[in-house]
């Protein structure tokens, strides 16, 4: 059947102009989706090219800061082994100092006869002026139960000031070393501080979902499908123009050709919609890849401030490297000092268990001094008394012979016959004088001196 000239002229020209304002929509649409494409494309490669410089900076700044806190685990190491001297050395110095306390208490504990420092002026302990023989004898007279809360200790002549000057001394070294570690005591705090301010400023990863591939990717296939919308629509307008010609040509549209296109003429107005929405689509995508663009710029340009920082903190890490360098030298000189304390201790711990021992010596000294001079003392008063008894004999003897002969011999004979015999005696240069000492104190020097070569001996 062939449609009426009068019914299908006008439809179908009104089929053209319809078709033709699609097609330039369409067309409008499909451009705008291009420029947009373009700016998409620009805004991806900006992405990747900032995300690769923000990649690359940031990964240098991890590698300062690990280079930081080496550095900062350089210092702790460097206190730690300074520390470790320092701890051998109090040690070391306790055991010195209780070492010496003990010997000081012992010489304390350990009472001295008077006889043995209440002597003329000039005298000492280990003095050579001991009282005369007749003081000691004096003494000897006097009741052998004495108070000896008045007593003096062997550490009553002790150097005391001497010994608290040497100490004194120590601990203000000891001082001095204290403050100097102090004054980086807060380095690797501090510095691991910093290296944690350094991280937390660092802009996290950029992390696109979709990636900056797949949104090209979809922007490309919601392209491509505008591209065969728009190419539909162009088809479209070519075969109404082509019929509207043949038309005005004289040819006879036929009825089933018109309802083609009255169908496809009405699919137009749900693809123009779908080109619309692609439209918006791909601005969607674009505004992603725009603000992922400027994310990283963000995060570049954040980079930059971080950078300042690491540079402050570099510049912090070598000063507080040299520190501890200049600290750990001093340290050292100091400890050397201190270690020479330690050997002044134990050289006065070694002169006052001698000081002791030679106390302990001296009393047995003194009592073997006793027993020398008693023992000469009874063979000088043996011998004076063999001398008068031999003296009182030959006067005996002389006088029996002048008795018998005198008075037949000639005075002038031999005028000294009647001499009496030289009388001889025994006297010293001086007095061996010695202390007034009690069994008691002998006995426990005694033991002492024995107790001491035990211990030596298994030493």
């Amino acid at each position: 059947m062939v449609l009426a000239e009068a019914n299908g002229a006008p439809l179908l020209f009104s089929l053209v102009v319809q078709a033709k304002k699609a097609l330039q929509h369409a067309e409008s649409l499909c451009s705008l989706a291009r420029g947009i494409e373009h700016t998409s494309a620009r805004s991806a490669v900006d992405v990747l090219s900032l995300e690769a410089k923000v990649k690359w900076v940031t990964e240098g700044v991890l590698d300062q800061l690990k280079l930081a806190t080496t550095m900062s685990k350089h210092i702790t190491q460097e206190r730690s082994k300074l520390m470790d001297d320092v701890k051998e050395w109090d040690s070391q110095r306790t055991i010195r100092n209780n070492k010496l306390d003990s010997i000081l208490e012992t010489l304390g504990a350990h009472l001295v006869p008077p006889s043995l420092h209440q002597l003329s002026s000039g005298s000492s302990l280990f003095g050579s002026q001991i009282m005369d023989r007749s003081d000691s004898r004096a003494e000897e007279e006097l009741p052998k139960k004495e108070d000896k809360s008045k007593w003096k200790s062997l550490r009553d002549f002790v150097d005391e000031r001497g010994i608290e000057e040497a100490v004194e001394k120590m601990e203000e070294d000891r001082s001095v070393l204290e403050d100097l570690m102090a004054t980086t005591s807060t380095h690797p705090l501090t510095l691991n501080k910093h290296i944690t301010l350094v991280r937390s400023t660092l802009p996290p990863p950029l992390v696109l979902n979709p990636s900056v591939e797949a949104e090209l990717s979809e922007q490309d296939s919601v392209s491509s499908d505008m591209a065969l919308h728009l190419e539909s629509i162009a088809n479209h307008y070519g075969q109404l123009t082509n019929a509207l010609r043949d038309e005005e040509a004289g040819e006879v549209l036929h009825e089933d050709d018109m309802q083609v296109f009255i169908r496809d003429s009405g699919e137009l107005a749900a693809v123009i919609p779908e080109l619309e929405d692609a439209v918006a689509l791909i601005e969607i995508i674009n505004d992603r890849l725009v603000t992922a663009r400027q994310t990283a710029q963000d995060n570049l340009d954040k980079l930059y401030d971080v950078m300042s920082l690491l540079e402050e903190l570099g510049d912090m890490a070598v000063m507080m490297v040299e520190d501890q360098r200049q600290v750990e030298s001093d340290a050292i000189s100091i400890l050397t000092t201190l270690r020479e304390h330690l050997v002044r201790l134990e050289e006065l711990e070694g002169t006052y268990t001698g000081y002791q021992r030679a106390y302990n010596k001296l009393i047995l000294e003194m009592d073997r001094r006793r027993a020398y001079r008693d023992t000469v003392d009874a063979l000088v008063q043996s011998m004076a008394m063999q001398l008068q008894n031999l003296r009182d004999d030959e006067i005996a003897q002389r006088e029996r012979f002048l008795a018998e002969e005198e008075h037949y011999l000639p005075p002038d004979l031999c005028p000294f016959v009647g001499d009496a015999p030289v009388v001889w005696t025994l006297h010293s240069d001086g007095e061996d004088e010695l202390p007034d000492l009690t069994a008691s104190i002998v006995l426990d020097a005694q033991r002492d001196v024995e107790r001491t070569q035990i211990t030596n001996g298994l030493r």
